[in-house]
């Protein structure tokens, strides 16, 4: 049967389509490319090649429809995914903080889990230190008891104490037992204000060194010796030092007469 000038062979049509040559096309529909080529010069199509071509069409579209919908789920999947991703970036965000404010705060925090002897031994043992750097625990244990007595605190026992002083090591003091298995000899956790402090102090005293070296020290310090606010704590020393403030004993701020021009 002819057809119309206007017609559109099927195989051209659809080899067009799906960008295949005749003998492309022809094993997909089980045709060889001499009958494909026939066909269209003869500008005819046979019903069941027709049929076949249809066939073929409706099976990619149907999988090309598949596949459009997987490509739909994998979009639909993947924006869930970036949204669950999202949420735990915002809950890490909020542990991040929290966990920050609990650095922050997690000595308070460990005072606080404990009960009131507990918690008054740990803050009495802690003032003492920091008045008396290098206290052994014999000396912490009496001097705990004397300043809770004095205070009319009650404080635990002996043992619960040696606990508590393993416990809260590197927390609010430092323990050394270095040289002795048996005598553990207490020290203040060195803040970053105590470091700059000790370097200052440092500074100062290579200062006054050299200007005694060099016969340059003033009158005033004439008598100074390695005597530096005895009647000062260790916390009380390092506030003075960060404002470069040294007194020797008579009450004098070395800083300012060594800094002299």
């Amino acid at each position: 049967m002819k057809r119309s000038k206007n017609f559109e062979h099927p195989v051209v049509k659809t080899s067009k389509f799906l960008r295949l040559t005749y003998k492309e096309l022809g094993e997909q529909i089980g045709y060889t490319e001499y009958a494909l080529k026939t066909s269209v010069s003869e500008n005819k199509i046979s019903d069941p090649m027709k049929k076949a071509l249809e066939l073929l069409m409706r099976a990619i579209a149907a999988e090309s429809l598949a596949n459009n919908k997987q490509l739909e789920q994998l979009k639909n999947n993947l924006g869930k995914a970036i949204k669950t991703l999202k949420a735990l970036q915002e809950e890490v965000d909020i542990l991040r903080a929290t966990r920050i404010d609990f650095k922050a705060n997690k000595d308070e925090l460990a005072l606080e889990l404990l009960n009131d002897k507990e918690r008054y031994t740990i803050q009495i043992a802690k003032e003492i230190i920091d008045e008396q750097p290098k206290i052994t625990q014999t000396e912490l244990t009496i001097a705990i008891k004397l300043r809770a007595k004095s205070a009319g605190i009650d404080i635990v026992g002996d043992n619960k104490k040696w606990k508590l002083f393993d416990k809260f090591n590197g927390k609010f003091w430092r323990i050394d037992n270095s040289k002795t298995a048996t005598k553990k000899v207490f020290y203040p956790i060195l803040s970053e204000n105590f470091k700059i402090a000790q370097e200052k102090k440092e500074q100062y005293l290579q200062k006054l060194a050299d200007l005694k070296a060099g016969g340059r020290l003033p009158i005033s310090l004439s008598k100074f010796g390695n005597y530096i606010w005895p009647h000062l704590n260790a916390k009380e020393v390092e506030k003075l030092l960060i404002n470069d403030i040294m007194l020797d004993d008579k009450g004098q701020n070395i800083v300012d007469i060594i800094t002299k021009d």
